[in-house]
């Protein structure tokens, strides 16, 4: 209902759709690039060619998932302009990662299961690749459908199944042992 209200050119709509997903697109854009400004400068020149190509765009079944692609696929044109990258190229995961276990380190009783159990998972993700996280982060973070973060890195289905399958047994292998 909202996508059509954005193709008939209904500015509240618009505005609707913004509120919806700019931080779901930021935070994404994130992962590519430490420069918020330039992700959030890619997220309003989407949104101006959404809102000026309004009556061209076509029918889609997930909002986000269109708008996810199209992000990455700007971010990505972008980016390659000035260099090559990669999903989570800044680090942003292994950062991450340390400030955990910075927190964690704080809290920490030699019996405490939870932190060792959180040591594991943040030193299981430091081993997954560049596009082992962002098929993660796509289906459990952002909760795309497999089919559409197939379309969006141009693979197909099933290797985004045998990919999660793969990358949550590893994980699972990790953390357990």
């Amino acid at each position: 209902m909202l996508w059509s209200q954005v193709r008939e050119g209904d500015e509240s709509a618009f505005e609707e759709l913004y509120n919806l997903y700019a931080d779901s697109l930021l935070a994404y854009g994130m992962k590519f690039t430490p420069d918020r400004e330039q992700v959030k400068d890619i997220i309003q020149d989407l949104f101006v060619r959404i809102i000026k190509r309004h009556d061209s765009l076509p029918e889609v079944e997930n909002v986000k998932a269109y708008l996810l692609h199209a992000f990455r696929n700007n971010l990505l044109d972008n980016l390659s302009k000035e260099r090559l990258c990669s999903f989570d190229e800044s680090d942003t995961l292994r950062k991450q990662a340390e400030e955990s276990i910075m927190e964690a380190m704080d809290d920490y009783s030699p019996d405490d299961d939870m932190l060792r159990r959180r040591l594991r998972v943040n030193r299981a993700l430091m081993t997954l690749t560049p596009h082992q996280k962002e098929i993660i982060y796509l289906r459990y973070v952002q909760e795309l459908p497999s089919s559409d973060i197939a379309r969006m890195l141009g693979i197909n289905v099933q290797s985004v199944r045998n990919d999660v399958h793969r990358v949550i047994a590893g994980l699972r292998k990790q953390v357990i042992s």
